[in-house]
């Protein structure tokens, strides 16, 4: 009977699918988006091997000796060859991908990001045993099992994810199983746990019809002499681990699990279908979805209700199945043969199919899907994907300042302009971009003065949230077929809250562009005033800024936690330059660039100074412009020459000179008023708007 292995599916579906219930998916505008080589001069005889995908938006697949890791774009960033006939993959993580090398009976873990071997293990040294299954992991281990003939030899090993290691081994001998010497062979992959926190038991099929149970630190195993049937398939567990659903030649049956970890406390239904189940069942929402049929049968999906395993529904096909289908969302299955079809998961009805040209039997691969997207390997060892257009545009998160709040970018609010100019750039190529791409960043925590919304707390706290925005964007923009990179836009003392967030996840952001306004990278005028520090160019400036701050509502923000971050030489900036970030992601600056000169003369001189450069008056243009460590940038500056007029001034016996500053609410790149500038804005979007697709496709 052929095996089509399984694990890395159900590891895949459970990482991508949402909680909540999914619209139905406009197939009208899917189609064949790229295909990418994997190898080539392929043997017809091969089996293809199912491709995995990360949420970072990396595709792995493997062909013929040879593994491939590309951007869901279509973009290959590296490959392995792997010397194998049949490596199969698993991923791990999110870090490594796991290969298990059959014919060498060899284990290699692989940087998902640039292919590099992290380490490579062997499985068994002797070649007549066969590896049967994929790896499957639980926590830090690694699972895989043996074809093991004689009693004496392991049957399942355990390896440490992080190094490799041989951890554990267990023996199919006699005193244990009491069966003879072939009864405990093992012929398909494992039952593993969904929830690795509490649940305990790894359930493996045996040969004879028997299912044995295996804590997940192997220090016990137990046999449930319970008949399967004969040469069963993989033992599949319910989402919330308290059922088990085996599958044997035509026959299903769905029990309850022991509190003990052992199978078959109590069958619940079995299930007669009339044709031989070809490969694991898939378990959905209400359904057990079967391949049954093949090889000489015609080719049938069969649903099959969890309640009272009555059939719910059969799908014949024209030809005879050979790939377990797989979920595509809450409401469609998918599978591949001459075409990939989609179907209905009620009704079992065809929504859409397309043609592969790659009638090969059952030697192609099972089709695995994130998000809107569907790659697979087709019949001349490419891996092919499907869906509809890539999104050109990409989701935004905008950050305010120091003070400030989310409504700040909202309608009505001083710098609403951003995302009504953005959205009305981005729908006219893309009409459907969604609105809610378009997030305005909630600072995390509490004010401890005030017990109200944290406008002013230090940049470590305030940041807390950030991944989970990127997060929820991310996967949004990979469900519409997009990279899912995000784009930030950030004023102030946000661009350090957005720097934070890079700096804890330098190895994987998921942000595309970055541009800071305004941001003090290298510290702040009025920051340093507060923290004592003697900073001429703010000082004769000081009763107007507090002055302003007032009119604006943002007095009390002059004694915020967060200044302790921001002066020149606070140890959260300098701590702040040595940390690892990202280098593909682009960050632009946005500067105000103020400077003062006198030009009026006095009695009888004409005094004129050296322009002296203030910045906006808060942070200066060094500081705005110069990041540490240094990024992929361009730097923007908004320029203006203030005269600041002399007068000649008597009091008494006492003469002197009066210099007439400008007043700073006039100043339009003064540093609360650049962001609201329509020059700056359009500036920032136009950086947006006009950055290319292939700019940003390596995540």
């Amino acid at each position: 009977m052929i095996k089509i292995l399984l694990i890395t599916t159900l590891i895949l579906v459970g990482c991508f699918l949402p909680s909540h219930a999914l619209a139905a998916t406009d197939f009208s505008n899917y189609s064949k988006l790229w295909s990418v080589p994997i190898t080539n001069n392929l043997s017809p005889y091969l089996f293809r091997t199912e491709p995995v995908a990360n949420s970072s938006g990396m595709v792995f697949a493997a062909s013929e000796k040879r593994v491939i890791g590309a951007t869901n774009t279509g973009v290959k960033i590296w490959e392995y060859n792997d010397g194998d006939l049949y490596p199969q993959l698993t991923l791990v993580d999110e870090k490594v991908i796991v290969i298990r090398s059959g014919s060498y009976n060899q284990l290699i873990a692989l940087n998902q990001a640039d292919g590099k071997v992290i380490w490579q293990t062997p499985i068994f040294t002797d070649t007549n045993i066969l590896v049967q299954s994929n790896p499957g992991i639980l926590g830090n281990r690694i699972f895989i099992a043996f074809n093991a003939y004689n009693p004496a030899r392991p049957m399942l090993k355990t390896f440490d994810v992080a190094t490799g290691k041989e951890t554990r081994s267990v023996n199919d001998n006699k005193s244990q199983f009491q069966f003879s010497s072939l009864a405990g062979l093992i012929l398909t992959d494992f039952a593993l746990p969904h929830q690795y926190e509490s649940a305990s038991k790894v359930f493996i099929a045996l040969q004879q019809g028997y299912l044995a149970s295996v804590s997940k630190t192997m220090l016990s195993v137990k046999v449930d002499r319970t008949n399967l049937g004969p040469f069963p398939e993989a033992p599949v567990l319910s989402n919330d681990d308290n059922y088990l659903m085996t599958a044997s030649e035509s026959v299903l049956r769905y029990s309850t699990i022991n509190k003990d970890g052992t199978a078959s406390a109590k069958i619940l239904w079995t299930a007669d279908l009339g044709k031989i189940i070809r490969a694991r069942p898939l378990l959905t929402t209400g359904y057990a979805i079967v391949n049954a049929g093949g090889s000489g049968q015609p080719g049938e999906i069969v649903a099959v209700s969890l309640k009272d395993g009555k059939v719910a529904w059969r799908k014949s096909l024209d030809f005879g199945v050979s790939t377990t289908p797989t979920l595509f969302d809450e409401q469609t299955l998918i599978l591949s043969a001459d075409k990939l079809y989609f179907l209905d998961l009620a009704s079992g009805d065809t929504l859409s199919n397309f043609q592969l040209d790659h009638k090969l039997g059952n030697r192609f691969s099972s089709p695995a899907s994130v998000g809107v997207k569907t790659f697979l390997v087709d019949k001349d060892g490419n891996l092919v994907c499907f869906g509809p257009p890539i999104a050109p545009h990409h989701p935004a998160i905008f950050v305010h300042g120091l003070g400030g709040s989310p409504a700040d970018w909202e309608v009505g609010g001083n710098k609403e302009g951003y995302k009504i100019k953005l959205l009305e750039e981005y729908r006219k190529d893309q009409p459907e971009f969604p609105a809610d791409w378009l997030v305005s960043y909630s600072y995390a925590g509490t004010d401890p003065r005030t017990g109200g919304y944290n406008s002013g707390g230090r940049i470590e706290e305030v940041a807390a949230d950030f991944e989970k925005t990127v997060a929820t964007l991310s996967a949004s923009h990979l469900k519409q077929g997009g990279n899912g990179q995000v784009d930030v836009v950030a004023f102030s003392m946000g661009g350090l809250v957005t720097r934070e967030y890079m700096a804890s996840h330098s190895e994987e952001t998921h942000l595309r562009k970055v541009i800071t306004i305004g941001t003090p990278h290298q510290g702040s005028f009025i920051a340093d005033f507060v923290n004592g520090v003697n900073t001429l160019k703010f000082k004769f400036l000081s009763d107007q800024f507090h002055e302003l701050a007032k009119e604006v509502g943002l007095e009390e923000e002059l004694e915020a936690p967060a200044l302790e971050d921001i002066f020149t030489q606070a140890n959260y900036l300098n701590k702040l330059k040595e940390r690892k970030v990202e280098d593909t992601v682009i960050l632009d600056t946005v500067a105000g660039d103020l400077s003062l000169q006198i030009e009026q003369g006095v009695l009888f001189y004409n005094i004129q100074s050296t322009p002296v450069d203030v910045g906006d008056l808060v942070v200066s243009r060094f500081s705005a412009t110069t990041t540490d460590p240094v990024y992929n940038n361009k730097k923007l500056t908004f320029s203006q020459n203030l005269p600041v007029p002399l007068s000649f001034i008597k009091d008494g016996s006492n003469v002197g000179i009066r210099a007439q500053v400008p007043r700073l609410a006039s100043l339009n790149y003064f540093h609360l008023l650049l962001p609201r500038q329509p020059e700056v804005q359009e500036s920032v979007v136009k950086e947006l708007v006009g950055i290319p697709e292939e700019d940003a496709l390596r995540v």
